[in-house]
């Protein structure tokens, strides 16, 4: 009777910490890594409007890596950036104006490219570097990068 007691306490223990441990470690890399930053300039709660792009990767400063588990909707109007389900904490989804892109790199390897872009806040003086990879997504943003930019 002792054993079964024991085992449901450590499977209840595991059923509470380890949900408390991942989403402290989210929070923990949305902050050092740069995308709670992101957040308080370009978070939102619209819904994305545009071409989607799913299963994509993305890099920030430090050792945050997001790998396939980012959506991306791309559209005449800028970047729609969300992650999935299970990295949504500390992780708002983000709306970035290709007006605040102020630079895009994209670079061909082998098998994928990236799309590195600088993203700078209206004021100039805060940028942060994303890097995005996905299938077909660089070339895309790079289209939409330079419409932005022709003159009308």
């Amino acid at each position: 009777m002792q054993e079964i007691f024991i085992v449901l306490l450590v499977i209840g223990g595991f059923a509470i910490i380890f949900p408390l441990f991942w989403m402290g470690i989210l929070y923990f890399l949305s902050r050092i890594g740069g995308w709670a930053a992101l957040a308080e300039r370009f978070g939102t709660d619209a819904e994305a409007q545009g071409e989607l792009f799913t299963w994509c990767s993305g890099r920030l400063r430090m050792f945050c890596n997001y790998s396939n588990c980012l959506r991306v909707t791309l559209s005449d109007a800028g970047i729609h950036i969300r992650t999935l389900v299970f990295f949504k904490v500390g992780h708002r989804p983000l709306f970035i104006p290709w007006t605040a892109v102020r630079d895009l790199q994209v670079r061909r390897y082998w098998r994928y490219s990236s799309a590195k872009l600088t993203v700078q806040d209206q004021t100039g003086g805060w940028s942060l570097t994303f890097v995005l990879y996905g299938w077909g997504l660089a070339d895309r943003m790079r289209e939409l990068f330079e419409a932005s930019r022709a003159p009308r």
